[in-house]
C-alpha cells in the first residue's frame, strides 16, 4: 500500500482541496514519520481557522488499524484487534455525527464500556 501511495501521490491536489476543504477531516498521530512536511503544507493551505476545525491530533500510531499479535510459549498465535482501531472509530463517529445530525439525527452507537 505504501509503495502505491508513493508512486501515485506526488503533490497536494490544491484544486480538490479548495473544493472540499470545509468537508474533509484529517486525523494525525502526534508522532507520524510517514506524514512528513505535507501536514504543514496542508495547514498553511487550509488556513488556521479551517485547519483548527478539521484537523485533529491524537496519540495514535500511523498504522492504527493493524492487529496486535503474540505467540505463546506453546506456539499458539493470539491475535487481537488493535486498541487504536476503537479510538479511531470513536473519533470518526463523532465527525459523522457532526455531519449527519442536522439531517438524520446522527449515528447512534451502543455503549462499549463493558468489555
Amino acid at each position: 500500500m505504501a509503495h502505491d501511495e508513493m508512486q501515485t501521490v506526488k503533490a497536494l491536489d490544491v484544486e480538490l482541496l479548495d473544493e472540499l476543504k470545509s468537508r474533509i477531516k484529517w486525523l494525525y498521530g502526534l508522532v507520524d514519520e510517514w506524514v512528513g512536511i505535507h501536514r504543514d503544507e496542508l495547514v498553511r493551505h487550509l488556513g488556521r481557522e479551517v485547519a483548527a476545525q478539521n484537523i485533529r491530533y491524537a496519540d495514535l500510531p500511523h498504522a492504527f488499524c493493524i492487529r496486535e499479535s503474540l505467540r505463546t510459549l506453546q506456539g499458539i498465535l493470539l491475535i487481537k484487534p488493535s486498541v487504536h482501531s476503537k479510538e479511531t472509530a470513536s473519533i470518526c463517529t463523532g465527525w459523522l455525527n457532526e455531519v449527519l445530525s442536522p439531517v438524520r439525527g446522527g449515528i447512534h452507537t451502543e455503549s462499549t464500556t463493558s468489555e
